[in-house]
């Protein structure tokens, strides 16, 4: 018996409804209604480029390719114990029989200019004479003195809060040197013990201020990662028997033969007083370096 057909087989396209193809309607205008206005919304290309353009710029270096001018430092050489006891320290070294191999008084670090180094910059001329502290983060600002300085007095509020009232202190622990071979040293530095509460405060503010300098592009080497250390001796210092003249090549300095007590004993802990901005290669009338910027750190201002 043959199946009976309900519904006959229909061979042209079904007929919207009207309210079906009002709705339709109504979704298809929707829709491209709300894709004008997204559209309209999203900024020219060239002004995406040219913001991008305006975020790399600050991010990177003034002058990537020129010497180094300044450099962000904790200065620690003004207490006279410190500079007192580094001075016998060194003279030790220099009286050591037999003579240690590679020292000379000419690369002993001057008391008076210890300090722990934040970071290096190399700025161009002042483009702003009256730079605006309000601005915040160096955004706007040139890659200038007058920038830089801008840019360290926005960051004393943050500063003074890590702070919470206590004074700002350099632990300094042992001597080590910055090369693998002890045998052929170039630099001998004390190394800040950070694991006391002194030594996390230091190294938060630290963190702090190296990581606003790197983000606003100020920073002549944004590779280089932060590593605390307050120099002692320094082969790049070296001249000649007639204190006239670098040796064509830096000659090392032998720390295996320094006497074992002189570097495992810590130095002291010391007080900062000022977070400075001081020029590269300046000698202030007692040996300091120049500094032309500064951040009082004293707990009491």
């Amino acid at each position: 018996m043959a199946t009976r057909r309900l519904f006959p087989t229909l061979s042209h396209k079904p007929v919207l409804s009207r309210s079906t193809s009002m709705s339709s309607k109504r979704h298809s205008s929707t829709t491209t209604n709300g894709s004008q206005q997204r559209q309209t919304r999203r900024p020219p290309k060239q002004q995406q480029q040219q913001q991008q353009r305006q975020q790399q710029q600050r991010r990177q270096p003034a002058n990537p390719n020129s010497r180094p001018t300044h450099f962000l430092a904790l200065p620690i050489g003004h207490h006279p114990e410190l500079r007192n006891a580094m001075s016998a320290l060194s003279s030790s070294w220099l009286a050591h029989e037999p003579p240690i191999e590679g020292l000379d008084p000419s690369i002993v670090v001057h008391p008076r200019r210890l300090h722990l180094t934040l970071g290096v910059m190399a700025l161009g001329p002042n483009s702003d004479p009256n730079p605006n502290p309000s601005s915040g983060q160096g955004q706007g600002q040139g890659h200038d003195l007058a920038g830089a300085t801008a840019l360290l007095d926005s960051l004393a509020p943050r500063i003074r809060a890590v702070l919470a009232q206590s004074p700002l202190h350099v632990p300094l622990g042992r001597l080590t040197v910055i090369q693998s071979d002890p045998r052929r040293a170039h630099v001998l530095y004390a190394e800040p013990d950070v694991r006391s509460p002194d030594g996390r405060r230091l190294r938060a503010v630290c963190e702090l201020v190296h990581g606003a300098f790197k983000e606003a592009g100020f920073l002549a080497d944004e590779r280089r990662h932060l590593k605390l250390h307050c120099t002692i001796l320094n082969t790049s210092h070296r001249r000649t028997p007639g204190g006239q003249r670098r040796p064509a090549e830096r000659i090392p300095f032998s720390f295996a033969a320094f006497p074992r007590a002189s570097h495992e004993e810590g130095l002291g802990t010391w007080t900062v007083d000022e977070l400075q901005i001081c020029e590269m290669g300046s000698w202030a009338p007692d040996g300091a370096y120049v500094h032309v910027a500064g951040c009082n750190l004293r707990p009491d201002t």
